[in-house]
């Protein structure tokens, strides 16, 4: 175990991180049409960060091989399901989600004031039984969890089903909703195959008792199966479809065609934001609102469109994570090749997604890189009542990890204060940043050689 606490009292870096050597080179300048101003000055009185290592066994997943597999390398068209997940408990406890190397569940519980496991959840047996992959997690409240799973089919198909299963923390379920894929996948109109060739999540609302599931799928259609995101809510106690008043299943059943890699959680008034990550027709990289109860986004914006011909899958753009700030604007991070040396990060803020009125509103290219790109993994939340913290990792052209960086900008995107970079490559996609109950420290949860990492990033102008 280590923990490392170091302040900044010059003017070189805002961040720092816990049991790394700082790496020394500072991001290039960027050039926009409108740069902002980098400045130098410290934007809090102080700040910085704690690490410490949880031993877990068997061993989790590490990023270094999810980056090395086909399919889910940092710089694929496609989306994954999560690895490593976690939320926060009343007590600042953490419940973290997990995959091992063989992709088998865990949830560990995990103490962050004395930085060690307190327990291991129970997932149902019945679960780990069939599953043929995990496509979510979530917590309904206290002791309570929900995990997204597909198994095979009647037919004999693999992969088919799309389950949920809501359970307490000794293992008794709570409900399990069948979503789809109990259709032959063969015939038409068979929506199956949920987070191929995409990715997968669940969020849970405490106010409305709603969960919101959003994840790929395929469906045939025409004797051809093809893709897209599929939104829905279910009632947070019976794990019953929410339906409108004309008994329709709210939210869409093909939301984006093609679309490969999904964000979303609920906002500041219990409607739901999403984003889409489609292929090289007008549908590239697109916001949409939802209300739980009505049938299909109330509003879309594409806010980036790529040069990639029609239906072609390669598009050279990488989503990254997304949040709600103080003022209203919506803030997204993606990754590009589009006119750049390398994928670089570009920070856009959105206005009038809450009226159902989308626009793009300011954007800042964060890197410029030359010799390495950022993949997945970027994250993005409200660090103080006047500025947001960004994190993405590098890689190297052979997707090898080459560091996790991180800077502040501030709410209007026209401040950008020195990056703060580390060696170590350690954000997980599909994972989100999160604030402890007093919103006083950002967490983040990573993996190690038969540990979990956890990182606790201290806020002093808790907003």
């Amino acid at each position: 175990m280590r923990t490392t606490t170091k302040s900044i009292r010059c003017l070189c870096a805002i961040l720092a991180l816990a049991g790394f050597a700082a790496c020394k080179k500072e991001q290039k300048k960027t050039e926009t049409p409108n740069p902002p101003n980098t400045v130098t000055d410290k934007p809090l009185d102080s700040s910085y960060v704690l690490s410490f290592d949880v031993p877990v066994s068997p061993q989790p997943k590490l990023l270094s091989a999810i980056a090395k597999m086909a399919y889910k390398k940092p710089n694929s068209s496609y989306g994954t399901y999560s690895y490593i997940d976690f939320r926060v408990n009343a007590d600042n406890t953490l419940d973290v989600y997990w995959l091992d190397t063989d992709e088998q569940p865990h949830i560990s519980r995990v103490s962050v004031s004395g930085k060690s496991l307190i327990e291991d959840i129970k997932i149902p047996k019945f679960i780990t039984d069939t599953a043929q992959r995990y496509i979510g997690f979530e917590k309904l409240g206290q002791d309570k969890f929900i995990i997204g799973y597909a198994c095979k089919n009647s037919f004999g198909q693999n992969v088919a089903e799309a389950w949920y299963t809501a359970f307490n923390k000794d293992g008794s379920v709570i409900f399990s909703t069948l979503l789809f894929g109990d259709k032959d996948l063969t015939t038409e109109d068979s929506p199956g195959e949920p987070a191929q060739a995409g990715s997968s999540l669940i969020r849970y609302n405490t106010v409305t008792n709603t969960v919101a599931l959003y994840l790929s799928h395929q469906k045939m259609t025409g004797g051809k199966r093809h893709q897209a995101g599929f939104c829905c809510f279910l009632d947070g106690t019976t794990g019953k479809l929410k339906l409108n008043s004309a008994g329709e299943m709210t939210g869409e059943g093909w939301h984006s065609s093609h679309n490969f890699d999904q964000r979303g959680f609920f906002n500041a008034d219990n409607g739901f934001y999403t984003l889409a990550h489609g292929d090289g027709f007008p549908r590239a990289l697109m916001a949409a609102t939802w209300d739980p109860n009505q049938r299909k986004a109330l509003s879309k914006l594409e806010y980036f469109k790529y040069s990639g011909a029609t239906g072609d899958p390669v598009t050279n753009t990488t989503t990254g994570d997304f949040t709600e700030l103080s003022n209203r604007d919506v803030a997204v991070l993606y990754s590009t090749s589009e006119g750049r040396t390398q994928r670089d990060l570009r920070l856009v803020l959105l206005s009038g997604m809450n009226i159902n009125a989308p626009a793009v509103k300011k954007e800042v290219w964060i890197t410029e890189l030359a010799n390495e790109y950022v993949g997945w993994g970027a994250k993005i939340i409200q660090y103080s009542s006047t500025t947001a913290l960004l994190a993405w990792n590098t890689f190297s052209t052979t997707n090898a990890g080459t560091g996790t960086h991180f800077r502040l900008v501030d709410l209007a995107g026209e401040k950008l204060y020195p990056a703060y970079d580390m060696t170590e490559t350690a954000l997980y996609p599909q994972q989100s940043f999160r604030y402890s109950n007093d919103k006083k420290s950002i967490f983040f949860v990573s993996s190690g050689t038969g540990t979990l990492k956890v990182y606790q990033v201290k806020v002093n102008d808790a907003y």
